[in-house]
């Protein structure tokens, strides 16, 4: 699933991910499920290369980088074609080294996850 599934709620090609997800993978990366706050979700697509960042919810402590160059893999879309979905956060599934997936995971459920999409190289 990419995402957190309601009792009932049919299931469609967007809201489940296939075998297809980690045949890109990079050896050593895996695909984890970030909550993100809704407003960072939207800004992302599958294919964009962001830095994923932990801040304090209480203001006390710096925000920390847990993960840099991580693959956004997919960004599940709502039923009508919007991302967030207005509960404060929303999935998406990145692709990263286990190490810094691991960290994320256990940073998650004291702080929150926020990205950081840097501008689009020029040529």
């Amino acid at each position: 699933m990419a995402g957190p599934v309601r009792r009932g709620e049919p299931l469609t090609d967007t809201s489940t991910v296939g075998p297809g997800l980690v045949d890109g993978l990079v050896d050593g990366d895996v695909l984890t499920t970030v909550h993100l706050r809704d407003p960072a979700v939207t800004l992302l697509a599958p294919g964009d290369t962001v830095t994923v960042v932990a801040a304090d919810p209480r203001g006390t402590a710096a925000a920390a980088v847990l993960a840099r160059e991580a693959t956004v893999v997919t960004v599940p879309v709502e039923a009508d074609g919007t991302t967030g979905g207005g509960s404060g956060v929303s999935p998406a599934v990145l692709a990263m080294p286990e190490d810094e997936a691991l960290a994320l995971s256990s940073a998650s459920t004291a702080r929150v996850l926020d990205v950081l999409v840097p501008a689009p190289e020029t040529r």
